[in-house]
């Protein structure tokens, strides 16, 4: 219980203003511990706030290595409690809320990764443990965490029509009328609910929507005085802005989001607008800037454990090095990039398209139209290709055909 409450402590701290990791990793021992003990006692009380503990470390800072097992761990000494025939039924209700609280966090680890249909599946099953706490009041919170990962994963495989729907007929509603939340108040979840919404319209290429809906998100966020994920909702408006041609712009967002990121040691976030800011960078022809970016990015992400991340941010390198004209750098970026990608069986729709249109842009730079025709044909025939992404690959095939140079 101590370290739950000392758990807790750090990260509404952590929240507000600038914090170090020292505090948690001196005692990062004990706090192991008290996880093992607590889930073998079945103490539901105890171990919730150490399960957001322990994800808030695995988010924040990538200890997966340690987060991860504990979680595993969790759920099969939680599920032997479940099958104890001794137990109340408001225990029941309390030990599947914090099964589905702890897959909800698994899953978004594993999501860090680009491991999507592992991910996917921790949402599942989370989702089926909070249906089955029909008698307590908490199930709704473990219930719409789940169905909020679920809206989110659904978005990384270009599911966009059902990831949509849950942000809008769900989450949005929900959080706009309730008056608690276990997460900082409910504008927490409600400003990550519009950052959701604005990343999947993105996605989608629905550039003036998506600004409306982040911009939105940011005075929620303004509002309730926390900072955690405003940096990452500038980098989607920052692409917001891109998508509409307005780089000066985009770049300033950009750049504000990695500020934020800096100013509260928010490693995840980092790395994301780190990558967002050199590509801005490059849109502004300030080459030498984004790949001092990119190559800062790549060794966040590295740090961090988060695999998506840094294959996005070596493709983007590999861009500014085509800029640079070096095209062997390019090259090997762009081949690391997709073994990295098919190493950590990730299942990003819009990543595998970067990844194919730097190939093919890397073919062309050197030489070889019929491979870079090659590459921007599956690009094209990727099943659910977003229309940015569509549309890029039309444009570079009719360039490649008529033996012309292809910018994006």
């Amino acid at each position: 219980a101590f370290f739950a409450a000392f758990l807790k402590e750090q990260e509404e701290r952590y929240n507000r203003e600038s914090s170090t990791l020292a505090d948690i990793s001196i005692e990062i021992g004990n706090i192991e511990a008290a996880w093992r003990w607590t889930t073998q006692l079945g103490d539901a009380a105890t171990a919730l706030p150490l399960c957001t503990g322990l994800f808030f470390i695995g988010d924040m800072w990538g200890w997966l290595g340690l987060v991860q097992p504990l979680f595993v761990q969790g759920v099969e000494t939680l599920q032997a409690h479940l099958r104890a025939e001794e137990q109340e039924p408001t225990q029941l209700d309390a030990i599947a809320i914090l099964i589905a609280r702890i897959l909800h966090a698994q899953g978004s680890l594993l999501m860090r990764r680009g491991r999507l249909s592992a991910a996917f599946a921790c949402a599942r099953q989370a989702e089926a443990f909070a249906r089955q706490a029909e008698r307590s009041p908490p199930q709704t919170f473990a219930l719409i965490y789940a169905r909020s990962l679920r809206a989110i994963i659904l978005g990384m495989r270009n599911e966009f029509d059902e990831s949509e729907r849950i942000f809008r007929e769900e989450q949005i509603p929900y959080w706009e009328t309730a008056t608690t939340s276990e997460f900082q108040g409910p504008d927490f979840s409600l400003g990550n609910a519009y950052m959701g919404l604005g990343a999947i319209l993105v996605a989608r290429g629905h550039y003036n929507a998506a600004r409306q809906v982040l911009e939105r998100s940011l005075a929620v966020k303004e509002r309730s005085g926390e900072f955690r994920f405003r940096a990452l909702t500038y980098s989607f408006l920052a692409r917001a802005y891109a998508g509409q041609g307005r780089c000066t712009e985009g770049l300033d967002a950009a750049v504000e989001g990695e500020r934020l990121s800096r100013e509260f040691d928010d490693r995840f976030s980092l790395s994301s607008a780190l990558v967002t800011t050199g590509r801005l960078l490059l849109a502004n022809d300030k080459v030498n800037a984004a790949r001092r970016r990119c190559l800062e990015a790549m060794e966040v992400a590295e740090e961090t454990g988060n695999r998506f991340i840094l294959a996005w941010a070596r493709i983007w390198l590999a861009n500014v090095a085509l800029a640079e004209k070096r095209v062997t750098e390019a090259t090997s970026l762009a081949t690391d990039a997709l073994a990295l990608y098919q190493r950590e069986e990730m299942e990003s729709i819009d990543l595998l398209s970067e990844i194919l249109l730097a190939q093919g842009k890397c073919a062309l730079a050197a030489g070889q139209p019929e491979a870079a025709e090659e590459s921007f044909r599956r690009m094209q025939a990727l099943p659910r290709c977003s229309a940015p992404y569509r549309q890029a690959a039309e444009e570079a095939l009719a360039a490649v055909q008529a033996g012309r140079a292809f910018e994006t």
